[in-house]
């Protein structure tokens, strides 16, 4: 099976949580994006690509930049077209599309292409979000009393008992790379996604795979 596992950094956060379906103007532009095709059969990256974006009717905030270190006029000198990127995003292959927050990524994406380009999006295959699939098996403690949906340094943790490097977080491409690492390696979100029989040993003696439908 062909993952296709992405992220974004932004300009900033949505004005609300309603989808960027319903109009313009609330959610935040691309100032990067980074994806890979993982094989989840050979557990090989096939392909691997991050583009910084030219803004366009947009700047990038002061605020933004202090989380993820790309400024106004770095993107505007190094940055790649929108329109081009998202083509290339669009026409990639696989079977499913992967992202830690898919919730937010995806409408950041829909904003993208639906508002700032005019154009049609496709229809995605199967989503999933590792963020709420993780909630149940990382079990960090909320504030009512529920598990809390972990960050992607918080599911690393988990999976690997480290955390990773702090100081390339919220790099778009370093984000998806260890997301990746996560899904190859780590058994209880493979459980989780389907990747993998339950009836799989904890020391990998044996591993079937499945399709996700």
């Amino acid at each position: 099976m062909k993952l296709l596992i992405f992220d974004t950094e932004t300009t900033g956060l949505p004005k609300s949580r309603k989808s960027a379906n319903e109009g313009p103007n609330n959610w935040p532009h691309i100032v990067s994006i980074s994806w890979v095709i993982f094989n989840t059969d050979t557990s090989v990256i096939e392909k691997q690509e991050s583009h910084i974006i030219k803004p366009g009717e947009w700047i990038i905030p002061i605020e933004s930049t202090e989380i993820h270190g790309i400024t106004n006029d770095y993107a505007t000198i190094h940055g790649d077209s929108l329109l081009d990127v998202m083509v290339k995003f669009q026409n990639e292959t696989y079977d499913c599309i992967v992202a830690h927050n898919m919730e937010f990524d995806m409408n950041v994406i829909v904003n993208a292409i639906r508002w700032d380009l005019k154009k049609v999006i496709r229809v995605f295959p199967k989503t999933v979000c590792t963020m709420n699939l993780s909630r149940n098996i990382c079990k960090l403690p909320g504030n009512y009393g529920n598990f809390k949906s972990p960050k992607l340094k918080e599911l690393y943790f988990c999976a690997f008992g480290k955390m990773p490097d702090e100081t390339r977080l919220h790099g778009s491409l370093y984000d998806v790379l260890i997301l990746t690492d996560i899904i190859k390696h780590y058994l209880p979100l493979r459980y989780a996604m389907g990747l993998v029989a339950s009836n799989v040993t904890t020391h990998g003696i044996r591993t079937l795979h499945f399709n996700l439908s």
